[in-house]
């Protein structure tokens, strides 16, 4: 593996704090057997096999004090945590402790330019390294060059599940959403509401592509598309994950929770999901899981003490 780009996937054991259970947890390392355990809310998108279209959207499948539980990189099951934890294979899981946060399923960008200007492997892992911090855990990337040798493991090692050659213009009538894009080149916004309307496929992207439209964060996507009122909070998380893997073929297989499914998923440092939007500019990713594998984890502050003054 290329070595700047990839020193940070380097397994190194941290102590998890308050929101991440009280254990030790490994970076980059596989665990045989682990539960998300206690979220606030917990959005499973259980159901996927099809596209949500038109009022399906609205639907997240939400479990409150929900449990998310990961035998070898695939979802056993998902539920409250009192049934989970009941089940047999909960007894031998580490425990990472999702109190007080939203779990959900990784975000799916379908159309980001990862080769970019400079297509070499360390640049393109740097690339596929950003978008992962920020949640994105399975992307189509946009090939206008020949991608290098060996590319697929580099970033598959970096948490990262990469389509190629995908095209700007969706298939089939579907539309894909880029908010940011369209806010950072001052162009026109898709005419998603019509599309939602039409019963059609809407997916959500950030547009990546440096150095033109450089912001990777399907997070900011989703408030500014909220914000902007082109699209309702769930409309949104479904077409970043859900909708937009079913843009890539790859419906059957990520943006939802569903039982038999690669593990990827994100543990987001808020109660509420409608609460989302309104946090616009806030780095709210906890941590972020690929294929049941702890990739990156973000330390919560410690609450401001006025008392201290």
């Amino acid at each position: 593996m290329p070595g700047e780009a990839l020193r940070s996937l380097k397994a190194r054991p941290l102590k998890a704090k308050r929101g991440l259970g009280e254990h030790n947890v490994t970076l980059g390392r596989g665990m045989s057997s682990l539960c998300i355990r206690g979220a606030r809310q917990l959005l499973t998108l259980r159901g996927a096999a099809e596209p949500r279209l038109g009022p399906r959207m609205m639907d997240l499948g939400v479990v409150p004090d929900g449990s998310v539980l990961i035998r070898d990189g695939c979802i056993v099951e998902t539920g409250t945590t009192r049934r989970v934890a009941n089940l047999s294979a909960y007894r031998n899981a580490e425990v990472i402790d999702a109190s007080g946060c939203v779990v959900m399923p990784g975000f799916v960008d379908p159309a980001v330019d990862l080769l970019g200007i400079r297509g070499t492997l360390p640049s393109l892992v740097r690339r596929a390294i950003r978008l992962v911090h920020h949640g994105t855990t399975t992307a189509g990337a946009l090939s206008r060059q020949r991608k290098p040798l060996h590319c697929d493991e580099a970033l598959a090692a970096a948490g990262l599940d990469v389509a190629w050659d995908v095209s700007w213009e969706p298939r089939c009538g579907a539309l894909a959403h880029t908010p940011l894009r369209n806010m950072i080149e001052g162009s026109a916004p898709e005419p998603v509401r019509a599309a939602i309307q039409q019963g059609k496929l809407a997916a959500l992207s950030s547009g990546f592509q440096e150095p033109g439209s450089p912001a990777c964060s399907m997070l900011a996507s989703v408030s500014v598309a909220c914000l902007n009122g082109d699209l309702r909070i769930e409309e949104a998380i479904v077409a970043a994950t859900t909708n937009a893997a079913h843009l890539l073929g790859l419906g059957r297989h990520a943006g939802s929770l569903d039982p038999g499914r690669p593990a990827d998923l994100l543990i987001l440092d808020v109660g509420d999901y409608t609460k989302i939007p309104f946090h616009l500019g806030e780095h709210l990713i906890r941590a972020v899981i690929k294929r049941g594998k702890l990739v990156c984890r973000f330390n919560t502050p410690a609450p401001y003490d006025i008392s201290a003054e």
